[in-house]
């Protein structure tokens, strides 16, 4: 399935998703999703892929639980990797993102990977179901795998 072909407008995924469509700006803004077109211009509504829906949906998750979108920014990075890696393989790759703490050199830190356990890996740990959303999400656009 393709998952990177802009399909609804950020209006439209708000209304659908029950995401706030400041939120939704906001994460265009800070690079959590990674649009095709993040600033289309005046009168041109951004446009949302399936991969940025699921980015977009993981990012309110995580922000519901009480991460900051600030602190969701930092992360962007590799939560858009194990996101694309998991819809590379949604059948057979590990489907839980997984955040949790660390300590550095540097200071404290969240790492981001992916497990098939809801176990946590440490005192902390948060587990969002990649499998169970992406389902959510293909539900809600009424879209099945064929």
């Amino acid at each position: 399935m393709n998952y990177s072909l802009p399909m609804l407008t950020a209006t439209e995924v708000s209304e659908r998703f029950e995401i706030p469509l400041r939120a939704l700006k906001q994460y265009a803004e800070l690079g959590i999703v990674k649009l095709a077109k993040p600033h289309p211009g005046i009168g041109t509504p951004r446009r949302l892929s399936i991969r940025n829906i699921i980015q977009a949906y993981t990012a309110w998750h995580l922000q519901i639980m009480g991460v900051n979108q600030k602190k969701i920014s930092t992360l962007q990075k590799d939560m858009i990797y194990e996101i694309n890696r998991f819809l590379d393989n949604v059948e057979t790759n590990n489907k839980h993102l997984m955040l949790w703490p660390s300590y550095t050199d540097f200071g404290p830190q969240i790492d981001v990977g992916r497990s098939d356990t809801t176990h946590p890996l440490f005192i902390g740990s948060v587990a969002i179901n990649l499998r169970t959303l992406h389902d959510t999400v293909l539900e809600k656009l009424e879209w099945s795998e064929q």
